[in-house]
């Protein structure tokens, strides 16, 4: 009996091997062209380039470029007719039946959506991204302060920045931001003016500032956001209505 299983647990491994590719390939066969267009065919050499060849130099010249490799790649994955009709079913039961969402979205408590991208900058801990930020948005300070115009900052703090809590902590309390902090550190010692938004939006922290399923601000996060910058605007020069200004 355990030959048995052995076996049939090494045909079933096979099966999911091979079955996707053959499906696929049957497929694009029966689509006219289909094959022709996106397969690696596509990447090599015709015999005319091949005629062209002189020496070493040209010999090189043949193989695919990287950024060719990589559009077909791209093209292999997004014509996967398996992967286009399994993936939606595979992410709802993801995030439905086992709360851990895919790879862009994290759930948390209720149902609450989080950009995976912010969790990660906010458990890395890098400080060093804030500092290389810092460089970069000073650079282009100096460039828009030499054509006559000024850099107002307004960094945007994430949901899970605010919400700890609704992502999965214990209890409701303030996360540090290493990045963030060296970065609005740098920027102030620098004289760059910041519209910092996260002690205000923690003030008000007990309305919803972000929509549940996106990380879009409500109407009221927007609403708190625009006062604050336009009272900022108003403050560096008198009257936020006398002066031109770009978003």
């Amino acid at each position: 009996m355990s030959q048995l299983w052995a076996r049939l647990t090494v045909i079933c491994f096979l099966l999911m091997i091979f079955a996707p590719p053959l499906y696929q390939v049957c497929r694009e066969t029966a689509e006219k062209g289909r094959a022709a267009e996106a397969g690696v065919l596509k990447l090599l050499p015709g015999r005319s380039r091949l005629k062209q060849v002189r020496g070493v130099r040209d010999a090189g010249r043949l193989f695919a470029r990287p950024e060719e490799i990589k559009a077909f790649e791209r093209r292999i994955e997004d014509g996967q007719y398996l992967s286009r009709a399994l993936r939606p079913w595979v992410q709802y039961a993801l995030t439905v039946w086992l709360d851990t969402g895919n790879e862009k979205a994290l759930t948390g408590r209720d149902g609450e959506l989080f950009y995976s991208e912010e969790i990660r900058a906010l458990t890395a801990g890098e400080a060093a991204r804030g500092e290389a930020a810092a460089g970069e948005i000073l650079k282009l300070r100096r460039y828009l302060a030499s054509r006559g115009a000024e850099l107002i900052v307004m960094p945007v703090p994430n949901k899970a920045y605010i919400y700890p809590e609704r992502f999965g902590g214990a209890a409701a309390g303030e996360v540090q931001d290493p990045s963030l902090d060296l970065l609005l550190q740098e920027l102030k010692k620098e004289g760059c003016a910041v519209c910092d938004l996260s002690p205000l939006f923690r003030r008000n922290r007990d309305r919803d500032l972000f929509l549940k399923c996106d990380t879009h601000w409500t109407p009221y996060g927007l609403s708190l956001a625009a006062e604050s910058l336009a009272g900022m605007l108003g403050a560096c020069d008198g009257s936020a209505e006398e002066k031109e200004v770009r978003v």
